[in-house]
């Protein structure tokens, strides 16, 4: 029977009876999933497989793209202003978003509704997107100096802080401090970046929240280059950052299609031992492509 129907019948006891009787049952119900959402959400948690880029939002990569030039306000509508580097897989910036027409011709868009345009189950749809918010692999990008990196750390921290996360080990691949110090010597642009790195588990620190990091190249390379150089340089900046912040970075992390000319993983075997001797933990990505 209904409640309309019930409700209808208010005058008979046994009718009111059952309304109140099935009530009764689903108070304990409602109360147990109020109470196991609550506990779930303030649980301490921890986040071990966090690549920087992927912790920009839509609308963050958007802020991004106005403050440094690739989008632009012009003639009542969002214009691709910059180019992006002839090798990137997007000709556009704009290409990141799905609905990007959908909002372009509003000053001030509803960000919220921003979508990356990935596709499901198409990695490399993911690959190609987080390849440009991150600007590594073809500078220019998203992150192009330290004030876009600790914005993006900023809105990592927020995160972490919503979701009760208290220990997280962040990848990032190191070679990124070469964009964002261009006319500085390598080494010279690394040690910075490990200092901007520390700058900021240091402020996660002060909330509670301890940030590790892990250093993760990429193994997919032209047939010429053997990726044991790349892995071995890898390590080397491991042990680099950890004499100067020891802890700071906890482990090497490869990524790329192993069905790529000379990314064999058993050509990343040395330097992998050289980390595990190092005492630093090993992970690699596997089925990637």
């Amino acid at each position: 029977m209904s409640y309309d129907t019930l409700f209808k019948n208010l005058e008979k006891e046994d009718s009111v009876h059952k309304i109140c009787n099935e009530i009764f049952a689903l108070v304990p119900r409602l109360n147990t999933i109020a109470c196991t959402e609550a506990i779930i959400k303030n649980l301490p948690k921890a986040d071990i497989h966090v690549h920087l880029p992927g912790t920009i939002t839509p609308q963050l990569a958007w802020i991004l793209g106005v403050k440094n030039g690739f989008l632009k306000w012009s003639y009542n509508s969002w214009t691709n202003h910059r180019l992006l580097s002839p090798k990137n897989p997007h000709k556009q910036y704009s290409n990141i978003f799905r609905n990007f027409q959908d909002i372009c011709h509003e000053k001030d868009p509803d960000l919220s509704v921003l979508q990356y345009n990935i596709l499901n189950y198409d990695f490399n749809s993911f690959d190609r997107v987080m390849a440009t918010v991150q600007g590594h692999r073809f500078p220019p990008g998203g992150i192009q100096n330290e004030e876009d990196l600790l914005l993006i750390f900023n809105n990592y921290l927020q995160q972490c802080l919503d979701d009760t996360i208290v220990y997280t080990e962040v990848q990032q691949n190191i070679r990124l401090a070469h964009v964002l110090y261009p006319s500085l010597p390598e080494k010279h642009a690394r040690m910075k970046f490990y200092q901007i790195l520390y700058r900021a588990s240091q402020t996660f620190s002060k909330h509670g929240i301890t940030l590790r990091f892990l250093n993760c190249f990429n193994k997919t390379f032209a047939p010429q280059i053997n990726t044991q150089e790349p892995a071995q340089e890898a390590v080397q900046w491991l042990q680099e950052v950890d004499s100067t912040f020891p802890g700071l970075f906890i482990g090497i992390q490869s990524a790329g299609s192993e069905s790529a000319p000379g990314a064999c993983p058993k050509r990343l075997a040395s330097g992998y031992r050289n980390a595990y001797d190092s005492g630093f933990g090993c992970e690699a990505h596997a089925g990637e492509g």
